[in-house]
């Protein structure tokens, strides 16, 4: 007697394959087209450095108190093994993989909770992973895709909840407070939207078990560290509570800022009406890094506007299909319950980003995966189901559009390491300051932490107190070593003047006491070699 075959079971194993694949094949163009250029990366330069050089205190900082040593644990686990790693692209590995293994949670959430078909949450999970804000942060040593990854699995398993289950409300608990000690900001969807998912279904027990839960472990992780590791805070509620200072903007620029976090704006840069409107209208602005790599490829700056426009027409055009659409949603209580979750997740989030950091675009990145998940499942699924072919089709169209709009607008120029700010900045001198020199620089903290990580000199940031400048200048050149100045020193960009302006005439003051040699034909924007003090 033969075995009836589960065609429906080999069917649905066939599409996680196809799903497992697809991600692999998108981790595999994240790695091919990993960026040289590394110049909008304001931090992965210092976390590398800390990771090197830096204390307890430094590693376990309070608004990401888990994230460092996570990190530094891997490195020393390659030590471990003697094998030889660079922290810095350590972190970016490490970011690629787990932004992988989050594009596989996004289809799962899609497929199996919201019930939407293989094919849509396949192409919504596509959508994510070439956004630019996603794209650009899963090759970057930072901790969004960590984030996302722990998000979407605290996601997953509170979505499959039920009374009678409570370990899993507990599992689910313990991953979102393990997500907020990676990244304090997590706390925002795991502990104020997604809860109410149990408020939708009326499981208030769970609901009470998941904040309860949650908060005894972020608690417990705050004072193991704070009693565990010397910090400079007095007291643990002083810990706790700190390094969640925000920073100010326009309300309005959040709009440009989310967007761009979709469909990069970088090559705007490259136009000289956009460079001087932002020269004029925000002078404190540091875009210097951003027009030096947009300016190597004027045709991709062409190419940028017309699938800018082709992207603005394909979403307008769904916008209004659907809009035209009548459709039947489906009752099941979990399903509105989740749904529900994703736009409060939206809401919530946007309407304090808008009020503590309104134009910084890394954490708006975090706002990205819920806006995916509504096209999803109320615009892609929509059409599949109602046979709205074109429309259907459409989304394709706007992939492909997401696809080759932010490849020339940002990963392409990002591939030229000559296009990259700080290596033209440092490269002369990196290679020539040996351990008991001393580098002086004037620009970004970015360039500061790009000479501090790959130079074995002493990096002296002008930026900051100079107080004690002529006491090392002294020391230094009295024992014949040799203090470098980078081309900003005698060349500062604008924003630098105006954000520090007594820094600026002090630093003026204290070097013109000093014989000024310049080097390799200094002062030209893509060659800006480098300067050397003499007594």
């Amino acid at each position: 007697m033969t075995k009836m075959i589960n065609t429906e079971g080999i069917r649905a194993q066939a599409t996680y394959i196809r799903a497992t694949l697809s991600t692999i094949l998108v981790w595999a163009i994240y790695v091919i087209l990993m960026p040289v250029n590394r110049t909008e990366n304001d931090d992965g330069y210092h976390y590398a450095y800390l990771l090197l050089h830096g204390n307890s205190e430094q590693l376990y900082q309070s608004r990401f108190p888990l994230f460092l040593p996570f990190e530094k644990l891997i490195v020393n686990v390659f030590y471990s093994c003697h094998i030889a790693v660079d922290p810095y692209k350590s972190m970016i590995w490490v970011s690629s993989i787990f932004a992988a293994a989050a594009l596989f949670m996004f289809y799962l959430i899609a497929r199996r909770r919201f019930m939407i078909s293989h094919q849509s949450s396949l192409l919504a999970m596509l959508l994510l992973a070439f956004s630019y804000g996603f794209w650009r942060y899963a090759v970057e040593a930072e901790l969004y895709s960590i984030s996302h990854f722990l998000i979407f699995t605290t996601l997953y398993l509170l979505s499959s909840t039920v009374k009678e289950k409570t370990f899993r409300i507990v599992q689910a608990s313990f991953i979102a407070s393990v997500a907020v000690l990676f990244y304090k900001p997590n706390f925002i969807p795991l502990f104020l939207a997604f809860p109410c998912y149990f408020l939708v279904m009326r499981a208030y027990k769970q609901y009470i078990l998941f904040l309860l839960t949650g908060a005894f472990f972020i608690l417990l992780g705050y004072l193991v560290i704070f009693f565990s590791v010397k910090v400079s805070q007095t007291t643990y509620l002083s810990y706790l509570f700190s390094g969640g200072d925000g920073n100010e903007g326009n309300f309005l620029m959040s709009i440009f800022v989310y967007l761009s976090d979709i469909a990069s704006t970088n090559y705007l840069y490259g136009f000289n009406l956009i460079k001087n409107l932002i020269h004029q209208r925000f002078p404190a602005n540091m875009i210097v890094e951003e027009i030096m790599t947009a300016s190597f490829y004027p045709l991709l700056n062409l190419i940028a506007v017309f699938t800018t426009i082709s992207l603005i027409i394909t979403g307008l055009y769904l916008v209004y299909r659907r809009f035209r659409l009548k459709t039947s949603s489906k009752k099941s209580n979990e399903l509105n319950g989740l749904k529900t979750v994703i736009f409060i997740w939206l809401i919530i989030y946007c309407l304090i980003l808008s009020i503590l950091d309104p134009n910084s675009p890394e954490p708006w990145m975090m706002l990205v995966p819920p806006f995916f998940f509504i096209i999803g499942f109320d615009l892609i699924y929509k059409f599949e189901v109602n046979a709205s072919s074109y429309a259907y089709r459409a989304c394709y169209i706007l992939l492909g559009f997401l696809i080759l709009h932010n490849l020339a607008a940002a990963v392409i120029p990002n591939m030229n390491k000559n296009s990259d700010y700080n290596n033209n900045q440092g490269r002369q001198i990196i290679s020539k300051a040996t351990k008991n020199d001393v580098i002086i620089c004037f620009g970004s903290y970015t360039e500061f932490y790009y000479l501090q990580y790959y130079s074995q000199a002493k990096v002296i940031n002008a930026n900051d107190d100079l107080s004690a400048f002529k006491r090392l200048v002294n020391q230094t050149l009295s024992k014949k070593r040799n203090v470098y100045l980078s081309n900003d020193v005698i060349y500062p960009v604008d924003v630098i003047r105006f954000r520090k302006p007594q820094n600026y005439k002090l630093l003026k003051q204290l070097i013109s006491g000093y014989k000024i040699l310049g080097h390799d034909k200094p002062g030209t924007f893509q060659n800006p070699g480098y300067y050397t003090l003499s007594i």
